[in-house]
């Protein structure tokens, strides 16, 4: 049977985020998070590759998410 979503998230992702102690953490942050982690991997200059992991249609897509260039750039 598959793992709906609210039941994922009831009894095995929050009571890991509250376990980590990192309390609002919602399982789509995690999206958020590799993304930045992959930039910061593979640099600024290779956007495209990021987006096509994500499945973005293209590359502009990635505008909307402005904390991942801010966070790349904190880091160089």
């Amino acid at each position: 049977m598959p793992l709906r979503h609210g039941n994922f998230n009831a009894r095995v992702f929050n009571a890991v985020v509250k376990a980590l102690g990192l309390p609002g953490t919602r399982f789509h942050d995690l999206r958020h998070f590799a993304a930045s982690a992959h930039l910061l991997l593979v640099g600024e200059g290779r956007v495209g590759e990021v987006s096509k992991r994500l499945g973005h249609a293209s590359p502009a897509s990635r505008s909307t998410c402005t904390g991942t260039s801010s966070i790349t750039r904190a880091a160089t």
